[in-house]
């Protein structure tokens, strides 16, 4: 009987375990697992789309010191340069933007933050927070099957972690905004399937965007760097289940240096960065407070001969504009430009230039000057006190320094200088054309003339130096105004090619008369003429129809 009793076990044990065996491997057969912990359940993110930043037009520059009724910003003068101040509509076909910030795209290697919660009614059960990269189909967050969960999604739409979230289980948990492009998304999800559960993510913003950019085109700058600039933002709390603002206040931000991004890789004279603010609360004034940069002027198209200045110390306000922005919308960016200008020289009330003007196209079409973000360098300013010997190497003149009469291309190596006489001129004013655009002019008559009766004069073989007056934390040289002895090229028949001239000295003046004589109108150019130790003005060229105006000498601008 116990021999019985115990076969009878065995079978019974056998059974048991054979159907053990047969449930386990049924279940297992028929499950897509990945990850057998859990329940083998996980949820897959992917950024589907995140909101693109819209440009905000209606926004304008709102300058101190504007004169009144005036709706186009004006020139400012601070620490040792004068800058104008412009918003994104002022200057349409020269706006700038940073590159890669407005695409609708989240980036590989982008970090987001996930924030989990297990739902059960109107409960919701903290399960954990994680961090998953864009583009990595590894990143995933294992879960229980059949639950109901809530997730919410943080990033700064970069490579940037997204701080924890430091109270995951108050009924109301928070997140900061500070100075980041903060993107938000949440949802629902039932683990309905076994193995991966994929869910999309569509990003939305809750800040605005602002773009500074300073432009060193008006100095004549070759490159722009050291930037250091204050900049005033709003920064926030939101709540993580409803992405509502709770609490906001004044933030500034500093940026300096590798901060900034030259807008145009192929130069480096023209730097923006970002900043941002909490989106839809009051922002009021945009401020950006300058406190020092510096710029590389040379002195050709070449390195060889440059000069630094540097403007500011980095601890002290040197120049603040500021920008009417009234309240930042969400997902809007606001670009403003800061356009730099060299600083001046004031004699007799004129407002001349630190040097001479010069065309760097010189390309033998002479094509006229265009308006265009293109030909925004075309025109610049020789630098300060420049040695009148850097101007040429032996019988290489650098033409691009010589205009002639009410024409705004300088010329080039004979014999295309000889062309020029049956070519009428443009009657354009290339100072006019030195960026920002209609900040300069060729002097005229009675301006050059203010010259004549300034005390303090000297000369030498190479200049003739007049005291003036300028900013007092300037970088630049002095407030001496110095115009070289440059010679002229002369074109003494029409038939003959331009002659260089090297003992004459002169500088063109707008203005221009006829004179009737026995012979016939006779029209009179004027222009300043430097001796070894002498100015005159009015000094004057006649001639009949073009012939007199042909003639190809220097220009030192003034301010309008």
């Amino acid at each position: 009987m116990n021999m019985v009793r115990l076969k009878n076990m065995q079978y019974f044990l056998f059974v048991a375990l054979a159907g053990l065996i047969m449930i386990s491997c049924e279940k297992k057969s028929s499950s897509n697992v990945v990850d057998e912990e859990d329940g083998g359940v996980k949820l897959q993110f992917v950024v589907s789309s995140v909101e693109e930043f819209a440009v905000e037009e209606a926004k304008t520059a709102s300058v101190s010191r504007k004169a009144s009724g005036v709706t186009t910003p004006q020139i400012e003068s601070f620490e040792g340069f004068d800058a104008v101040a412009v918003s994104y509509d002022e200057d349409s076909d020269l706006k700038y933007e940073i590159a890669d910030k407005r695409a609708a795209t989240f980036n590989a290697g982008n970090k987001y933050r996930v924030v989990l919660y297990e739902v059960s009614g109107t409960n919701e059960t903290y399960v954990g927070q994680y961090v998953l990269t864009s583009g990595d189909n590894t990143s995933t967050i294992p879960v229980n099957y059949n639950r109901t969960y809530k997730w919410y999604a943080i990033s700064y739409n970069s490579s940037e972690v997204p701080a924890e979230v430091a109270d995951p289980t108050s009924p109301s948990p928070t997140f900061n905004f500070a100075n980041r492009d903060v993107l938000y998304a949440s949802g629902q999800v039932t683990t309905s399937v076994l193995g991966n559960n994929p869910l999309g993510i569509k990003f939305r913003r809750l800040g605005s965007r602002i773009d500074v950019v300073f432009n060193a085109v008006g100095m004549s700058a070759w490159v722009l760097d050291q930037i250091n600039v204050d900049l005033n933002v709003k920064q926030g709390v939101f709540n993580l289940k409803t992405g509502a603002l709770v609490s906001s206040s004044n933030l500034t931000v500093n940026k300096a240096n590798t901060d900034f991004t030259y807008v145009d890789a192929s130069f480096q004279d023209i730097a923006a960065v970002s900043v941002y603010t909490v989106g839809n609360e009051s922002l009021g004034t945009f401020t950006p407070s300058l406190k020092k940069f510096r710029v590389v002027q040379h002195n050709s198209l070449t390195t060889s001969d440059s000069d630094a200045y540097i403007f500011g110390n980095g601890s002290s306000v040197i120049g603040s504009w500021n920008f009417s922005i009234g309240t930042p919308v969400k997902a809007k960016y606001y670009p403003f430009t800061i356009n730099l200008v060299q600083a001046p020289i004031t004699i007799g009330g004129v407002r001349f230039a630190r040097g001479n003007i010069y065309d760097t196209d010189n390309a033998s079409s002479q094509a006229s000057p265009v308006r265009n973000a293109a030909n925004m360098r075309r025109y610049k300013l020789r630098k300060q006190n420049a040695n009148v010997n850097n101007y040429w190497i032996g019988a290489n003149y650098h033409y691009t320094d010589y205009f002639r009469f009410g024409d705004s291309r300088a010329g080039s190596a004979p014999p295309l200088l000889g062309s020029f006489f049956n070519t009428a001129a443009d009657g354009l004013d290339p100072c006019n054309f030195l960026y920002p655009y209609d900040t300069w002019k060729t002097p005229t008559r009675n301006e050059l003339a203010v010259l004549s009766s300034a005390s303090g004069k000297t000369f030498t073989s190479n200049y003739m130096e007049v005291p003036g007056t300028g900013p007092a934390n300037s970088p630049y040289p002095s407030n001496n105004l110095r115009l070289e002895k440059k010679g002229i090229f002369e074109n003494l028949l029409a038939s003959s090619p331009y002659i260089w001239n090297s003992g004459t000295h002169r500088y063109w003046s707008t203005t221009n008369e006829g004179v009737w004589i026995i012979i016939g109108n006779i029209d009179w150019y004027y222009y300043a003429e430097m001796g070894s130790n002498s100015y005159n003005v009015p000094a004057a060229y006649g001639g009949l129809g073009q012939w007199a105006q042909h003639n190809h000498y220097p220009i030192r601008c003034v301010r309008k």
